[in-house]
């Protein structure tokens, strides 16, 4: 007799995961993707309850009874179709790719997608835009056609039993010389095929597990982003722009992000129900999580100007608009047009370059700049954390950009407030 549980691929994560359906029989093991996704704070754990592995019964899974018959529907086929071939065969079981074949046919599923790399890097993609934003899904495509383009050049065959590391760098090789990207640009597509090949093996599609080496990694290198200083965006503050309504506007927006830590997507889309006792309640796009940030003066200065608005805040434009505009404002305040050294490897030559700082500004320039200046300020890591949605405190370090002058001051500054100068030297 088969047993059926639906578990998901990734119970801890923050985003949207991947619904398996799980049929054990006679010793045998299917992993039957679903096609499905939720996030794992949607997804009921609780064994007494009646929706035990299925979505929640929220407000805020409004969806849940539609999503919860789709899983009801498909255990429905899987129950059936096994029975079905019990009673056309005399009681006997099914092999395990005999049952998957029927599946897929009840499901109307295409066999395409086991054939090979690329058809179910494909199905991959469509599959990940129930749940992904476009800039991730654009990513996934273009690691698609970067190992086409190689594919090609190189006059191999690629598929899932070919990915190894003599192919790990051979393609890094290729992205670095024939691409010229830089080592995060490489690790990127890197990231973005190790998640096929999980995915694949996951759908017992793929039994090749090289990829899965430590030497299989992701290149990374830390990365020389900019922030404004707390005086910096003071200065930005304070910048006249009332004869030009486009870039006041932006500049405002800009400054909602710089004193409250979100991201462009969110800041962005603040409505006035999110306002209420002087603080800002936001559900974070990315990770789905409802977080609280007190008004800060300018932010509740910038709510008032605009509070015949619908959402009480400039309207939103483009993000490549955004960034624009940012660095026309930028190039106004003498203090950003100073020279700053931006270092990075590309096509494995390491560079180092100056640059005015103005033109490195970009929407995501907020969110660091709120970060690292309520750091240096002295807030703790983990109250920042609670905002910025980092999980750990390493993680955290690396993203705010303090300069060592500035911890230098920072720890001068804890002495003197601690009294510490002015102990007794023996």
């Amino acid at each position: 007799m088969a047993r059926y549980n639906f578990n998901l691929r990734d119970p801890k994560s923050d985003d949207p995961t991947h619904i398996f359906l799980i049929i054990r029989w006679n010793k045998i093991r299917l992993v039957y993707p679903t096609n499905e996704h939720i996030k794992p704070e949607f997804w009921e754990t609780d064994k007494s309850k009646s929706n035990f592995q299925r979505g929640i019964t929220s407000k805020k899974f409004p969806t849940y009874p539609e999503f919860n018959l789709k899983l009801d529907k498909l255990l429905a086929i899987a129950k059936n179709t096994f029975r079905q071939y019990q009673n056309d065969n005399d009681q006997r079981e099914p092999l395990k790719h005999e049952y998957k074949e029927l599946l897929d046919l009840a499901l109307n599923r295409s066999k395409e997608e086991a054939k090979d790399l690329f058809s179910f890097f494909s199905v991959f993609i469509e599959d990940s835009k129930k749940s992904k934003v476009n800039k991730t899904i654009k990513w996934y495509e273009n690691t698609l056609e970067k190992l086409k383009a190689y594919s090609k050049k190189n006059n191999t065959h690629i598929d899932f039993e070919t990915i190894d590391l003599e192919f790990y760098h051979s393609f890094i090789d290729y992205l670095a010389e024939d691409c010229q990207y830089s080592t995060n640009s490489i690790g990127k597509h890197i990231q973005n095929l190790k998640a096929v090949l999980n995915d694949s093996v996951e759908r017992e599609i793929n039994t090749n597990l090289k990829f899965r080496s430590k030497k299989f990694k992701k290149p990374t290198e830390a990365t020389e982003n900019i922030y404004l200083t707390a005086n910096e965006i003071q200065l930005l503050h304070e910048l006249d722009l009332t004869q030009n309504p486009r870039l006041e506007k932006v500049r405002d927006l800009f400054l909602v992000g710089c004193w409250t830590g979100l991201r462009y997507s969110d800041f962005s889309k603040i409505r006035k129900e999110n306002i209420g006792n002087g603080n800002l309640s936001i559900t974070m796009a990315k990770t789905g999580k409802p977080i609280i940030i007190p008004l800060h003066p300018v932010v509740s200065q910038i709510l008032n100007k605009y509070k015949h608005n619908i959402n009480s805040l400039p309207p939103a434009i483009s993000d490549d608009k955004m960034r624009k505009y940012l660095k026309e404002i930028g190039k106004m305040i003498p203090e950003l047009r100073k020279m700053v050294q931006k270092t990075r490897t590309k096509a494995g030559n390491r560079t180092s370059t100056l640059i005015e700082k103005y033109k490195l500004i970009g929407t995501h320039t907020a969110r660091r700049s709120f970060a690292t200046v309520q750091y240096n300020s002295g807030l703790p890591a983990i109250t920042i954390m609670s905002i910025t949605g980092h999980k750990t405190e390493k993680a955290f370090l690396k993203y705010i950009k303090t300069s060592p002058k500035e911890h230098a001051d920072i720890m001068r500054s804890h002495w003197e407030e601690s009294n510490e100068f002015n102990l007794k030297v023996i």
